[in-house]
């Protein structure tokens, strides 16, 4: 039985085909990881609290859409079984975080950026974000990463609408309604596309 390893850039396309029903379609890229990323770090006091900062540039030459979270892991809690599947839960894991020059405007921890463009951001985390709100984190064996996710233009704009659904989702009334999430299905619904990621070991 020989593996299949996807190959970044490359244009994937699903087809399925039912006698009887029209055919359903999508097709995506997946993205490369990025490769060329500084990271600079400090202790910094906000709203009178203590918090590190993590700050970081992708000087990737190419295009991309990103996501960006914090992972912390030990002996108990491996970096594999940081890997979350889950859409609600991803979305949930990465929107934790406020970018430190808007402390007071929020910005979700996603982005994209141009050819040529640098992309500049930030991570600010108290104390229990740097531990994921467990004090026996802090042990000995402990390592944090900054991950670093490059997404499909179509897995991005899932991303986004999944962001503004879970947003809203407790301000529905019989007036308004809750955003519609994205879907390149084509006679369908959901998402067909693809991600990179990169963890980079961040020394606090």
């Amino acid at each position: 039985m020989t593996e299949f390893l996807p190959k970044s850039n490359f244009l994937y396309e699903l087809k399925v085909l039912v006698p009887g029903y029209t055919e359903i379609s999508a097709s995506s890229k997946l993205p490369s990881r990025v490769s060329q990323v500084n990271i600079i770090t400090e202790n910094s006091i906000l709203n009178q609290q203590q918090v590190f900062q993590v700050k970081f540039n992708i000087q990737d030459k190419n295009s991309g859409y990103y996501v960006w979270n914090w992972i912390n892991t030990n002996k108990n809690n491996p970096l594999d079984s940081s890997i979350l599947h889950d859409a609600a839960k991803f979305v949930k894991a990465t929107s934790r975080y406020g970018n430190f020059d808007s402390a007071t405007n929020f910005e979700a921890n996603f982005g994209s950026k141009t050819n040529e463009e640098e992309f500049k951001k930030s991570l600010v985390l108290t104390n229990d974000q740097i531990n994921d709100g467990d004090i026996s984190n802090s042990e000995i064996n402990q390592k944090y990463y900054l991950r670093i996710m490059s997404l499909s233009e179509e897995m991005f704009s899932f991303y986004i609408s999944m962001d503004k659904y879970s947003k809203n989702s407790n301000q529905v009334s019989s007036i308004s309604y809750l955003p519609n999430l994205y879907s390149n299905i084509n006679n369908g619904l959901g998402l067909f596309g693809g991600y990179s990621q990169r963890f980079i070991e961040v020394s606090k």
